[in-house]
């Protein structure tokens, strides 16, 4: 049995109900593709707790990776996580529950590092696979995300235990 967890972003719903191209589109879409490639029994995790509207993060990319072929009965929804920190905190509770210490990780590429660091830190060991985002954001928002992330980092990894000894 192997795990799979992707990782929640902003929802973004258009006047159909689709899931609008972007980040977590790309998210879902390689989630799919790593549970296509994974062996019989493999879970996905989807971790999102934020309400964006009427939708809640791990409900969206649930119905979204049903759609692309994931069985109902892999997908285990973590509708409580609020930050990348509650995301491996909770993930790790439903892995372990599971005895499994290891999964893919499914995030933005500019997110990889810190969502590894975190993951870690929790006692899970995170292959990440990066998703695609599409075309390449604005400068501005790429030098956004970059400080972003590693101001998180630094603030997460130096203060914030996650694992019980």
């Amino acid at each position: 049995m192997g795990a799979i967890v992707v990782l929640g972003c902003a929802v973004r719903i258009d006047a159909e109900g689709h899931l609008r191209p972007g980040a977590l589109s790309g998210r879902i879409a390689a989630g799919a593709q790593a549970y296509e490639r994974s062996h019989q029994g493999t879970v996905v995790i989807v971790s999102g707790g934020r309400h964006w509207g009427a939708f809640v993060e791990a409900d969206v990319m649930g119905r979204e990776l049903i759609r692309r072929g994931v069985p109902p009965g892999a997908v285990v929804r973590e509708r409580c996580s609020l930050t990348t920190l509650d995301n491996a905190r909770f993930s790790a509770a439903i892995l372990r529950r599971r005895g499994l210490h290891r999964a893919l990780l499914v995030t933005c590429s500019w997110h990889v590092p810190r969502a590894v660091k975190l993951f870690a830190m929790a006692g899970i060991d995170a292959m990440p696979v990066p998703a695609c985002e599409g075309p390449s954001a604005p400068l501005m928002r790429r030098v956004w995300r970059a400080a972003r992330e590693r101001f998180l980092s630094w603030i997460e990894v130096r203060t914030v235990p996650l694992h019980p000894s």
